[in-house]
């Protein structure tokens, strides 16, 4: 299976290259990714642990979702 590609932006969100996850995150390449947070009634945010496998901070709290 090949790699996923990123598309690379600008500082004005213009897409200026495409490279695979893996260069854009070895050579923190800026990219487009959405997060969610999700708060409870009381305003307590929903967290959740990575996984130690993961190859980006694995093993530390993160927000509910994201994805590129």
């Amino acid at each position: 299976m090949d790699e996923e590609l990123f598309d690379v932006v600008d500082e004005h969100d213009e897409i200026i290259d495409q490279q695979p996850r893996s260069i854009v995150h070895a050579q923190n390449l800026r990219h487009r990714a959405a997060h969610v947070l999700v708060f409870n009634e009381a305003g307590h945010a929903f967290l959740q642990l990575r996984s130690q496998t993961k190859d980006n901070h694995p093993g530390v709290w993160d927000n509910a979702c994201s994805g590129h």
